[in-house]
């Protein structure tokens, strides 16, 4: 297979599974829809130059998983918290997220 191919296959893979999230009536989209509504300053203000687009794209990816499965929150909040500090540090600026931690 090419790598044409392979990647092709990929982005349909991830475009069906963002449909699925964007789709879902889960609350947990509501702290997916408020994560991405961040601004790069408020991202930027909470995690360190150089980690912060990896910190807030594992927090994304693991809000959107959790929206896809259908998730209790409290299983959200343990996945959020083995990201480590910075990661908690970061979801305490969504305010739908910052109550649960």
């Amino acid at each position: 297979m090419s790598d044409l191919t392979e990647f092709q296959k990929a982005l349909r893979d991830s475009l069906k599974r963002n449909e699925e999230v964007f789709e879902s009536s889960s609350e947990n989209k509501k702290y997916l829809d408020d994560l991405l509504g961040l601004s790069t300053d408020e991202i930027n203000s909470v995690v360190p130059n150089g980690t912060n687009s990896k910190t807030y794209a594992d927090l994304i990816s693991v809000v959107k998983e959790a929206t896809r499965h259908n998730v209790s929150q409290a299983q959200l909040i343990a996945s959020i918290k083995k990201l480590g500090t910075e990661t908690v540090t970061l979801a305490k600026q969504v305010s739908s997220l910052a109550v649960l931690l």
